[in-house]
């Protein structure tokens, strides 16, 4: 195999395992390296529903398992995966409605006082003591 077709298959794996990587959804819990140390918005809320529903991962990019298959690239799973999650539907302080889903069970429920952390990713967690503020 000559060093360009080799060159060619990094690159492509490389690209496959990082948009598989960048297209799961993380934890409410989990951040990145790049989010530590940065401030973000929070608005407190209530929860006015909430359903369960199913979070599906996509097939990598088509070109880009095609770009792997090609070249003789091992080419990963492109099977769509799925898992459940929660759809929040949450009425700010500012009197406006948004929806939410996120794959952490956090036990929320409808009434409930939460807090939406805006950022790189959008969070709801419960609202543990605001109000005595």
């Amino acid at each position: 195999m000559s060093l360009f077709k080799k060159l060619m298959n990094v690159l492509a794996l490389s690209a496959l395992i990082a948009l598989t990587y960048c297209s799961k959804p993380k934890a409410t819990g989990d951040y990145n390296d790049a989010d530590v140390g940065k401030i973000n918005k929070v608005v407190p809320g209530v929860i006015i529903s909430q359903r369960l529903v199913n979070v599906y991962n996509k097939p990598v990019n088509s070109t880009a398992a095609s770009t792997a298959v090609s070249t003789g690239a091992a080419a990963m799973d492109n099977d769509v995966t799925r898992r459940h999650g929660y759809e929040y539907v949450i009425k700010l302080e500012s009197g406006s409605i948004v929806s939410i889903v996120q794959t952490e069970n956090l036990n929320l429920k409808p009434k409930q006082h939460i807090l939406v952390i805006y950022g790189n990713t959008t969070r709801v967690v419960p609202d543990e003591g605001s109000e005595d503020l």
